[in-house]
């Protein structure tokens, strides 16, 4: 008797979003990635051990394509580094639980992921209500050493092929943020693109939890030893020690 092998889906894009107590603003999100994505996609949520109804609103959505996990550790790092360890895709976008996407930005990142392994896209800036804002911020370069000083690159405007993720993962312990050491290592090691098109509403509400591309307050003495630290684990992970 001959059995028919059942081909087992290929997925091609993975969104990965980190939530934690983001009931406000995560279905409004998850409706604007989902609108895009074709039924060869999927969405990965790391959950943070959120104690208000995000999951519960994720859950209502009732989408086969989301697929919820806990995070295996406490804060925005090792949450998105714990989406980022499911995924099953070819493309990768990570995706914050509070913005919401434009029309278009997923063949946007798709169209520049045919000749880069990495897009950045543009954002515009709006309060909790989605009304446009001034905010202050730092445009994202191409120049390693510019970025090392002031990073421009929001986790949230990124895509990338899944296959950079053998030399992202595991996050260095200790680094400032997830979205800093990818474009990092990626200016040093792969072709980036910043593409001149937005891609999404940039929600700003005063709870975020990643303060990327807001001018930082913090002492001199803590930026050195922010970007030293993460100089080193660059260094590392290229030799092939971290």
């Amino acid at each position: 008797m001959n059995i028919k092998k059942v081909r087992k889906p290929v997925v091609r894009v993975s969104v990965c979003m980190a939530t934690f107590n983001g009931e406000l603003y995560v279905k409004d999100q998850l409706k604007s990635v989902l609108s895009q994505l074709s039924i060869e996609d999927e969405v990965i949520v790391s959950d943070d051990g959120s104690t208000d109804g995000t999951l519960a609103v994720i859950r209502s959505i009732n989408d086969p394509r989301v697929h919820v996990f806990q995070s295996k550790g406490h804060g925005v790092v090792l949450n998105f580094e714990n989406a980022l360890s499911h995924v099953s895709g070819r493309f990768v976008i990570l995706c914050d639980q509070d913005d919401v996407w434009l029309p278009g930005r997923l063949q946007v990142a798709l169209d520049g992921l045919e000749s880069h392994d990495l897009v950045m896209l543009q954002y515009e800036t709006v309060d909790s209500n989605l009304n446009p804002v001034n905010s202050a911020s730092i445009e994202a370069n191409l120049s390693f050493v510019s970025t090392l000083i002031k990073n421009g690159y929001l986790g949230c405007c990124m895509a990338f092929r899944a296959s950079i993720l053998v030399d992202v993962l595991p996050f260095p312990k200790g680094i400032a943020m997830h979205d800093w050491w990818i474009a990092l290592l990626c200016l040093l090691k792969f072709d980036v693109l910043i593409s001149d098109k937005k891609g999404m509403l940039y929600r700003r509400h005063g709870a975020n939890a990643s303060s990327t591309g807001e001018i930082s307050t913090s002492m001199l003495t803590t930026k050195i030893r922010i970007r030293i630290h993460m100089l080193i684990a660059l260094v590392k992970r290229l030799v092939g020690l971290g």
